[in-house]
């Protein structure tokens, strides 16, 4: 079983939401198999790999 980086997690937010991404800062590790985007607008979204799903948080 190989490991799975932050970065791969980033990649595949990015590949699933690419208008989205295009605004992206940077991310952040956020519990399991989930990272927090952060965007251009202060706008800050959770993105669980897992489910493949995104949520705004703030």
């Amino acid at each position: 079983m190989s490991k799975i980086s932050w970065e791969s997690l980033y990649e595949n937010f990015k590949s699933i939401y690419p208008r989205l991404s295009r605004s992206s800062v940077y991310f952040r590790p956020f519990g399991y198999m989930s990272i927090v985007v952060y965007f251009e607008d202060g706008m800050r979204m959770v993105y669980d790999d897992l489910r493949k799903q995104a949520h705004i948080t703030g």
